[in-house]
């Protein structure tokens, strides 16, 4: 596939959602530059920021550290899951280690298991 085959797939996706469709890099890329813009609009020459904006540029780094350690996101975006329900009866809804680690738990040690497949999902597997 070329590059431009790509940008025509990406364009009709957007014309059939009603709305851009982007690779998530993009995305994230445009939330670092937002961030990063904020920090410098609100820093003084001194390096200081400005104290009135100092609430802001904390919450933007808490809420970035948050997206990156998130595995729920990661399973939101990358694998299309729906939000999971139902705790783990062993681990009941808390997380309990890194997903690679070794575990046999259906929840993946996230604390949370997996929401049921569809037929149509089930179908799709075969």
């Amino acid at each position: 596939m070329t590059a431009e085959d790509a940008e025509q797939m990406l364009a009709d996706l957007a014309k059939h959602f009603h709305e851009p469709v982007m690779p998530v890099s993009r995305y994230c890329n445009a939330l670092r530059t937002w961030r990063d813009a904020v920090r410098d609009a609100f820093c003084t020459d001194g390096g200081e920021f400005d104290s009135r904006f100092n609430k802001l540029v904390s919450a933007i780094d808490i809420v970035e550290l948050a997206i990156t350690k998130s595995s729920l996101l990661d399973r939101l975006i990358y694998w299309g899951e729906s939000l999971r329900t139902r705790k783990c009866p062993k681990h009941q809804g808390y997380w309990s280690g890194l997903p690679h680690s070794n575990n046999d738990c259906e929840c993946g040690l996230t604390g949370w298991l997996p929401e049921p497949k569809t037929d149509d999902e089930s179908e799709k597997g075969k």
